[in-house]
Parts: C-alpha cells; sequence; structure tokens
C-alpha cells in the first residue's frame, strides 16, 4: 500500500514485477484521496490459491497510465482484476481463472471496469463458472480504448456484462470478432 503525501507529490514509476502469492492477499494498489499514482508497472505476477472469501486477485484504484501484462490469477472470492478510478491502464496477455467463488451478487467479474477511462483489453484469457468475463459498470466517457483478441469461458452469466449505456456509445474499437468466446452469449 503506496501512500503519498498529496497530489503535489504524485509517486511514479511504480513496478510490481514477478511475484507470487498464495493463500492470504494479491496486488492491491490504491491510491487515497487527491493523491496521484503514476506510470505504473505490474507483470509476470501470480495470485494462486486465493479461495472463497479472499476477495479480488488484483485491484488497481487511483492510478494513471498503468500496465498490467502477463499475470496470472487462479481462484479469488470474488474479482479477477478491479480497475476503479484510473485512467490510461492497458490489460494485455494475462489469465484469470475460478474468480467469484463467493458465489454473485452481480459485481463479480474477471476484469471488471468502475470509473476509469482510456482502457486497453487485449489477448487476455478469463476463465470461470459463475459469472461474466468483463463487467464494465459506472464508467465515464470513453472508457474503452480497444478491446479485442481475448478468450473469455464462462458458463454462467454474458461474456460482457455492461451496467452503463456510455461504455457502450463511447467504446472507440471494439473488436467482437477478434474475441473468442467460450459457452455463453456475448451481451
Amino acid at each position: 500500500d503506496l501512500e503519498p503525501n498529496n497530489a503535489s507529490n504524485p509517486i511514479e514509476d511504480v513496478a510490481i514485477t514477478g511475484n507470487v502469492g498464495r493463500s492470504v492477499s494479491g496486488v492491491f494498489l490504491t491510491s487515497n484521496y487527491g493523491q496521484i499514482i503514476k506510470r505504473v508497472t505490474i507483470s509476470g505476477n501470480s495470485c494462486l490459491g486465493f479461495g472463497a472469501g479472499r476477495g479480488a486477485m488484483y485491484t488497481i484504484r487511483g492510478c494513471l497510465y498503468v500496465s498490467f501484462s502477463g499475470n496470472v490469477g487462479d481462484s479469488a472470492g470474488t474479482n479477477g482484476l478491479v480497475v476503479d478510478g484510473s485512467d490510461y491502464v492497458s490489460i494485455v496477455g494475462n489469465t484469470l481463472r475460478n474468480y467469484a467463488l463467493d458465489g454473485t451478487s452481480g459485481q463479480e467479474d474477471g476484469i471488471q471496469l468502475t470509473d476509469s477511462e482510456s482502457i486497453t483489453i487485449s489477448g487476455n484469457t478469463l476463465q470461470t463458472s459463475n459469472t461474466s468475463g468483463f463487467g464494465i459498470r459506472e464508467t465515464a466517457s470513453n472508457c474503452i480504448t480497444y478491446v479485442g483478441n481475448n478468450r473469455i469461458d464462462t458458463t454462467a452469466g454474458n461474456q460482457v456484462s455492461l451496467l452503463s449505456v456510455n461504455s457502450v456509445q463511447n467504446w472507440r474499437t471494439f473488436d467482437k470478432s477478434g474475441n473468442r468466446y467460450g459457452n455463453t452469449s456475448f451481451l
């Protein structure tokens, strides 16, 4: 948990790479109100075996210019990855499996976006039997820059769950044909 003094003194150039977490906690990077964390790289990490009651595997909250790539997550109580209040985020080449083990309240997803803008999601594999692959929630305009070439396998819910009309209207590129879907329908 990184806590800068204030917005005029941001934390910059953060790298979280090559870590393995088991059973306790994943990667949780969050800024406090009015504080800034920018130029973040989260790559090559593994969050494994959390199980029910353990929350999300990865959380990015209040950050700018984030690269989230090559990470693996398996067995989470709620979400695979939560991106909340963060802008200019690239989510590429990750594998998130067996999330939403606590059951579903309609708020669990493989990748969940809330109040974030300029997001790229590409080349990820999302697998679960409990809920949606992507969840777009309460998201500001121009939120999605590109979504494509993802593998989404789920036997419950939709491949993509949209809870904000603005999310759909402001997508710049959603490459539906480039995504490979498993057992259920898109939207």
